[in-house]
């Protein structure tokens, strides 16, 4: 299982909503998002879709919303383009 960030970037006027990323590199690809109580950090799937406003983005980056990569299909080199 690895981790995986990215940055949507919504240039029209009306809100987007993100349900699903798919990649040819992996078999597995889930959105979650991770919630900190106390001490604790948990990564939960997000449910239903992520709305993206108009003109705005959606970053993806550790400790936030991320995608679970699991099942890569070929071997993988570090600093590798996906």
């Amino acid at each position: 299982m690895m981790a995986g960030y990215l940055t949507i970037w919504n240039g029209t006027r009306t809100q987007a909503e993100l349900r699903s990323v798919e990649s040819d590199t992996f078999g597995s690809v889930s959105i979650h998002r991770t919630l900190v109580s106390g001490d604790v950090a948990r990564m939960r799937p997000v449910e239903g879709s992520l709305p993206i406003p108009g003109q705005s983005e959606l970053l993806m980056k550790r400790g936030s919303i991320h995608l679970m990569l699991a099942d890569p299909k070929n071997p993988l080199v570090e600093g590798q383009a996906i």
